[in-house]
């Protein structure tokens, strides 16, 4: 068999992944002892710089992101659908981590620290040229309820970020095969 070789990435995205999974072994969040499987599940997306966990509801979806984003400790966008997710997850991050973070949804913009929550609502209405402009400030991408991939505005949103850092999480696989083939592309990525 011939070995395949992904050229996708730099030598400045293979540093941080190499710092990112260092970190990984001994990270922790306030509040939270990190399980066995939950740091594995990190490690893995790590070592892949992209990946799709489909957990089910309650599972610790935002903690994982949470931890993704401290050990790569890049500019990260976490895109989710509705304002009170907005600031639930906002004041998540802050909790766990003791840092501020931004958001961007309901007419309000605060830009704070490495990680901005964002409504993919509020994105999707940016014109094309700002919104490339916008996300090209992030390394590392995080697709909160991935499942909302199979609408325009959420694969748009997501295909025109160019961060190498990609991770997609959802609680509810598409059932339809295009669907579940848009979420993917989003990430390009293997089910962790």
């Amino acid at each position: 068999p011939v070995p395949i070789v992904d050229n996708r990435y730099n030598e400045d995205v293979l540093s941080i992944q190499k710092e990112a999974l260092d970190r990984a072994q001994k990270i922790e969040l306030n509040g939270i002892k990190l399980t066995a499987w939950q740091r594995e599940a990190c490690i893995l997306g790590l070592k892949d710089i992209r990946g799709r966990y489909a957990w089910s509801t309650n599972s610790a979806k935002s903690e994982l992101i949470i931890v993704l984003q401290q050990c790569l400790n890049k500019k990260g966008l976490w895109l989710v659908d509705q304002a009170e997710l907005m600031y639930q997850c906002s004041e998540r991050f802050e909790e766990r981590t003791g840092k501020p973070c931004g958001y961007i949804g309901c007419g309000e913009y605060k830009e704070r620290d490495n990680m901005i929550v964002a409504m993919v609502p509020t994105l999707y209405r940016m014109s094309k040229k700002n919104l490339n402009e916008f996300l090209k400030q992030f390394t590392c991408l995080f697709v909160d309820e991935a499942d909302h991939s199979k609408a325009k505005s959420w694969y748009t949103v997501g295909l025109s970020c160019p961060a190498p850092f990609r991770y997609s999480l959802t609680g509810t696989m598409p059932d339809k095969k295009y669907d579940k083939l848009k979420m993917c592309a989003i990430t390009d990525s293997k089910i962790i």
